[in-house]
């Protein structure tokens, strides 16, 4: 299936090449603006999804030419925000 890819978010990894190949596809084909929502456990360093959720940007900006509308949902605990804005300031 090209909806559903086996991926570690911690270090930006795809478990198959062809699940890769699915995403680098469907950001080319991206038109408009793009949510990026991430619901990782709590307990996930933020440095580790914060150079992830960059290296998601700088995908969707190589492949779609789109930097003007990718928007971020970070779902995380409140008390977590600190950390959050720290490896992604614009997202608060």
């Amino acid at each position: 299936s090209n909806t559903f890819c086996h991926y570690n978010m911690f270090n930006h990894f795809f478990f198959r090449v062809s699940e890769q190949n699915n995403y680098l596809n469907f950001l080319k084909d991206a038109t408009g603006e793009i949510l990026i929502v991430t619901d990782p456990p709590f307990g996930g360093k933020c440095e580790l999804i914060g150079r992830t959720l960059k290296c998601i940007q700088k995908d969707v900006i190589n492949l779609s030419g789109n930097h003007d509308q990718i928007h971020t949902m970070w779902i995380f605990p409140y008390y977590m925000e600190r950390f959050i804005q720290q490896e992604i300031p614009h997202i608060g």
